[in-house]
């Protein structure tokens, strides 16, 4: 009986101390006078999304919509205070201006040992400069024109498969999918496009499998985005360990491989082994990135396996998945506006018939890359962009605090009608009027400032290429009607992936 009166003692104190230190951080926002809905204790204001009755995109969205007229909307995930920013100037400052304040996305320590969290996406930091600056000269204008064969065959191998479901609808996530995991495998791994299935292939499961959006991935990005020195501790990853392990060894195997034929080939992988061997990959002057080239700020990284093979898994991380549904996405607008997709298709057929389509020509295509930028707005892959502040600095007269959080709503931006005319309509014009082109701060499909998506160009090249061979070829509409907008997946955490199938029919032009 003591026993028991003593556990009960135990758990009232516990639980009177948790409701104390859950007030305490729930008053965080209204103390610095900052606005933004009430939390609950533990869960802040995530209770409706891990009720699963809001996905995280339109729990950010509905945020951001509830507070017009506020720069800076404050709340809580779980018990962690988080800071959103609305206004398009403070979005300048934080992710521009004053980026040396706001340099980190996961708050990762400068270490490099871990492989499947040394990269670009997770560290921060003079470790995420350094290897930035080695790794950016693999997307230059000549190392792209290099690849662009490989990725045409790619695209045309996709063209051949649309010929074969003309009379059945299309599943066109399942369709964009394959040419996007032969891509990334091709250009990324290089693996033969015709080596990968996703149905009986063990590199094409796991590419399918690799993060498989579901409450797990939800609480561990959760964890390391909220407490990233614990995550690093237990070294928690982006991904499992078992997913890990296999994509590292295996990238590891084609590096040894390379190194013992002496085969090469134009992708990333002999560009990473370039690097390896002289320190450093060749760049004309010109295409130095700008605001990442500060030498004085570099760590003495040495280019191992396990590094190469932890930002190989990350360009598939970033790569695969964020493809395969823009592709669709984009592909789905097209099929919903014909006139525009007529419009796109007279463009590309007429640089084809004097260019053919190469990395040139694509670059030419002005409407196919309107098309590109409106698809990316509606339907941005990443719902979100993080930072975590690394020095006090001050917004709109509140100071921030080395480890304070913000956030950016993407869906809120693109879709504001102070920053978009009409903004749920699908309208590549806008991108081509000079006079009324979006401002600064109001695009945030690919990231923004110095950590903008470092493979943005390669991946626009693998898209544009896409939608010109298929425009060439195809005409598309729906299959069935479509409820827009897209239902997202809701374990998708800083996604807007959508939950379920889209059905085009395919028609020779």
């Amino acid at each position: 009986m003591a026993l028991l009166e003593y556990l009960c003692a135990v758990v009232a104190v516990l639980v009177t101390y948790f409701v104390v230190v859950s007030r305490r951080i729930n008053n965080h926002w209204k103390k610095r006078g900052i606005p933004g809905p009430e939390p609950v204790p533990f869960f802040g204001n995530l209770l409706p999304v891990l009720m699963r009755r809001k996905t995280m995109s339109d729990f950010y969205k509905e945020m951001y919509d509830n507070y017009p007229n506020e720069p800076l909307v404050g709340y809580y995930h779980f018990m962690v205070p988080i800071l959103m920013i609305r206004d398009k100037g403070l979005v300048d400052r934080v992710f521009i201006k004053d980026f040396q304040c706001f340099t980190d996305r996961f708050g990762a320590p400068d270490i490099v040992d871990d492989p499947s969290n040394a990269n670009l996406f997770v560290l921060g930091g003079n470790a995420w400069r350094t290897i930035r600056a080695k790794f950016t000269p693999m997307f230059t204008t000549g190392k792209l024109k290099a690849m662009h064969p490989n990725i045409n065959a790619i695209a045309d191998r996709f063209i051949d498969r649309l010929s074969e479901k003309l009379t059945d609808p299309v599943d066109l996530v399942k369709e964009a999918g394959v040419f996007a995991i032969e891509t990334t495998s091709s250009c990324a791994f290089g693996i033969e496009p015709g080596a990968v299935d996703s149905e009986t292939n063990e590199f094409g499961r796991n590419c399918l499998n690799v993060q498989p959006q579901n409450i797990f991935l939800f609480l561990r990005m959760s964890l390391l985005f909220i407490v990233p020195k614990f995550s690093g501790l237990i070294r928690l990853n982006v991904v499992s360990k078992k997913m890990a392990s296999y994509f590292l060894g295996m990238i590891k195997d084609v590096l040894q491989h390379r190194r013992a034929s002496g085969t090469s080939r134009q992708d990333l992988v002999q560009q990473m082994i370039v690097l390896q061997e002289k320190g450093e990959i060749e760049v004309e002057p010109q295409e130095v990135e700008e605001g990442v080239d500060d030498k004085s700020a570099y760590m003495k990284i040495e280019p191992t396996d396990d590094l190469i093979a932890g930002q190989a898994l990350a360009f598939l991380l970033a790569g695969f998945d964020t493809t395969k549904y823009s592709l669709a996405c984009m592909l789905l607008e097209l099929a919903m506006h014909p006139e525009e997709q007529e419009i796109a298709r007279e463009e590309v057929r007429k640089m084809n018939d004097l260019h053919g389509v190469d990395a040139d020509s694509l670059k030419s295509m002005e409407y196919l890359e309107a098309c590109m930028k409106e698809g990316l707005r509606l339907h941005s892959p990443l719902n979100s962009l993080v930072r975590i502040c690394t020095k006090t600095c001050s917004l709109n007269g509140h100071t921030v605090n080395p480890g304070d959080k913000v956030f950016i709503s993407i869906d809120g931006i693109h879709l504001d009608p102070s920053n978009y005319g009409e903004p749920e309509k699908f309208k590549p014009s806008r991108w081509l009027d000079d006079e009324n082109r979006p401002q600064s701060g109001t695009y945030l499909a690919w990231g923004y400032g110095p950590r903008t998506c470092i493979g943005m160009r390669f991946a626009s090249l693998i898209l544009k290429s896409a939608l010109a061979k298929i425009l060439l070829k195809y005409r598309l509409s729906l299959a069935e009607p479509v409820k827009m907008p897209l239902a997202v997946n809701p374990m998708a955490i800083f996604f807007n992936f959508p939950s379920d199938k889209i059905f085009l029919k395919v028609e020779k032009v």
